[in-house]
């Protein structure tokens, strides 16, 4: 057996070589309890008292949103109302399902002291002002653009936002666009997007907040009607502790040869460091599309984003294939992303010097490993817990079959199922461990720029919304009733300037449409035309799942 280092933990990405200390010698911060900061309206907030100190992985992504190369998160719903919702709508109609968020979820009323430090705390303002929390945009239906498009604009303008004042006023909010009604339904349709830092939560954090914020609305509705627009928007929400951060109730155990290959693994020459029996921390060959090196301009900074849009019927038939297969879905979606990728890349890469005919690609994928840690977090809680996994797809294993659906592809999502379980299934030597070691984590994000990246593409898959799980017995069934309902979802990442040039997000909704949000760091893909060659990678995306929804894939 193989002598273990016990880390705290933390990250979703893969760690290099980097500068190590002991988390001994780490100090505290001092405690922020009984400051005072001034809130609007000539109020003066208390923080109360200080809360948790944020994990490390928590505070890399304090660091990261700090500095401006991560933004919002967002996981976004359609929601439709069942009647007609006061004209005009005001914010404050929304407050009554923000307070019922604030009372279920005490992460939404952290916020945030020394951001740009070396030691953040989380820590409760005694009010907050629902009015920072909601935004209300005017009607979608003015103009020409479709109702995706409208949603694909609103993504991105919430992604490239960062909070403002986030020592008092917590780093999320709510945007709420009325959208083009149902000619045949008298009813009013609203995309509803939640954005937040990723400090509060990981990409499945959004899941429970939707949840959340529509057991408000079905259990409020009546006294929302009620509210004035002019409705006092401050709000004391109550006094909860936070969860534990992940690596405070899980062992993630670090293996002495994993940790010396994380420190070693860029500088030992490969012969070597398998000759010591060290891991290779990295999958990347001198032939893997990265994209450009990892660099920060806070003037241009902007998210590209395209959107596919998987039908019911068809993903339907998708996880019909994979079982009778005995494959995962999110298996399969890496097959066909790599396959995507490998048709369309050197299309549009054809004028950049020395570039390879087939390009080597590198997936990573996040990790849930709340499962891992048993009695802290359920499937209602917003929490950090992932870690990540990373595989090389080599040029030789990508090429494209006469029948897109042959064995080969099956074969693939299989394994790479199998191999993500298996990661999925160990506290041990994950990668997030590893910020144990890390001393000084801003300086660290700092530290990336000009690196280059370390893998090709990142596939976050937060699975399914259901919008009854976790729900009070009083509100199943409400939708039947004529209550509120949820149909699609969408969810999303930000330009991410440290991270994979490409991000797909991925959520569905039970029994309803699967969307895939391709989002990346706008000039960083270093193809010829990034927005066409992105709804490329889509459009071929999508024609594979064609294939396999009429049977072509039959092995």
């Amino acid at each position: 057996m193989q002598d273990e280092v016990h880390p705290e933990t933390d990250s979703n990405f893969i760690i290099g070589s980097r500068k190590w200390l002991h988390p001994a010698t780490t100090q505290r911060h001092t405690s922020f309890s009984d400051v005072q900061v001034p809130f609007p309206s000539g109020r003066t907030a208390l923080l109360s008292r200080s809360l948790s100190s944020p994990g490390k992985n928590e505070h890399r992504c304090i660091a990261r949103h700090d500095l401006g190369y991560y933004g919002y998160v967002v996981v976004a719903g359609i929601y439709q109302a069942p009647t007609k919702l006061p004209s005009p709508l005001s914010t404050s109609y929304f407050f009554p399902a923000l307070r019922h968020c604030f009372n279920i979820l005490p992460i939404l009323s952290a916020a945030v002291v020394g951001a740009d430090t070396e030691y953040p705390q989380f820590v409760r303002p005694s009010h907050v002002n629902l009015q920072r929390h909601v935004r209300l945009v005017g009607r979608a239906d003015a103009g020409s653009r479709d109702e995706q498009d409208v949603i694909k604009r609103a993504i991105i303008e919430c992604h490239d936002r960062f909070a403002q004042h986030i020592d008092r006023v917590p780093p999320w909010d709510v945007t709420v666009i009325p959208l083009r009604p149902d000619p045949e339904a008298d009813e009013t349709r609203l995309c509803i997007l939640f954005s937040y830092s990723h400090s509060h939560g990981d990409g499945t954090a959004g899941l429970p907040f939707h949840r959340t914020f529509l057991q408000g609305l079905q259990q409020h509705a009546a006294t929302a009607q009620d509210f004035p627009a002019n409705h006092d928007s401050v709000y004391e929400p109550p006094d909860r502790q936070l969860l534990p951060a992940l690596e405070q109730v899980a062992d993630l155990k670090i293996s002495w040869s994993y940790l010396l290959g994380a420190i070693f693994s860029d500088r030992l020459p490969t012969f070597l460091r398998t000759a010591l029996g060290l891991p290779s921390m990295t999958s990347v060959t001198d032939d893997t599309w990265l994209g450009s090196p990892i660099s920060h301009d806070a003037t241009t900074l902007r998210t590209g984003l395209e959107i596919l849009v998987v039908k019911a019927v068809d993903i339907k038939a998708v996880i019909s294939a994979c079982r009778a297969h005995d494959a995962r879905l999110t298996g399969l979606l890496h097959q066909l992303i790599v396959r995507a990728l490998s048709q369309t890349l050197p299309k549009y890469t054809a004028n950049v010097d020395s570039a390879p005919v087939a390009y080597d690609i590198v997936a990573q994928t996040p990790l849930n490993l709340s499962h891992l840690a048993s009695g802290w977090a359920s499937a209602a809680d917003m929490v950090m817990a992932v870690s990540a996994t990373q595989q090389l797809f080599p040029a030789a294993s990508q090429q494209e079959p006469s029948n897109p659906a042959e064995e080969a592809l099956w074969t693939g999502a299989k394994e790479t199922g199998a191999k993500l379980a298996a990661a999925a299934s160990t506290l041990t030597d994950q990668p997030i461990g590893l910020l144990r070691y890390v001393s000084e984590v801003r300086a660290w994000v700092v530290g990336q720029l000009g690196k280059a990246r370390d893998c090709s593409y990142e596939l976050s898959n937060i699975m399914m919304f259901d919008p009854e799980a976790n729900s009070p017995q009083d509100t199943i069934g409400k939708e039947a009733e004529g209550k509120w309902e949820v149909g699609n979802m969408y969810f999303s990442q930000p330009a991410n300037v440290v991270g994979p040039p490409l991000s797909f997000g991925v959520v569905s909704r039970k029994g309803g449409d699967l969307i895939v949000c391709l989002s990346w760091q706008c000039g960083v893909l270093d193809v010829s035309n990034e927005d066409v060659f992105a709804a490329e990678v889509l459009a071929s995306l999508k024609s594979q799942v064609d294939s396999i929804v009429t049977g072509g894939n039959k092995c």
